[in-house]
């Protein structure tokens, strides 16, 4: 008789990793710049596309910026001082 052999778990490993988080600074060396490298809707568009289980945003809160910390929150993202958890920063 053949022997079958099981892991236990039919989920795969990539569907356990910790989600991937992304960064974005506040400008801090020129106090006349407010563009900002990924507006509301592309921060929507990702979230939407990867899922909060395989994607995340940090925002760190900026006054300067031409969207609000708000229009950034209302996307999906989280507007906190720590992005010390982020994989990539913009």
């Amino acid at each position: 008789s053949k022997r079958q052999f099981s892991t236990g778990n039919s989920t795969s490993c990539a569907s356990r990793r910790p989600p991937f988080v992304l960064g974005i600074l506040r400008e801090t060396y020129n106090k006349w710049e407010r563009r900002a490298p990924l507006c509301p809707s592309h921060i929507e568009q990702l979230i939407s596309k990867y899922t909060p289980e395989k994607l995340q945003c940090i925002i760190q809160p900026s006054n300067r910026r031409i969207f609000s910390d708000a229009e950034y929150e209302r996307a999906g993202a989280t507007v906190s001082d720590d992005v010390t958890s982020a994989n990539l920063l913009l």
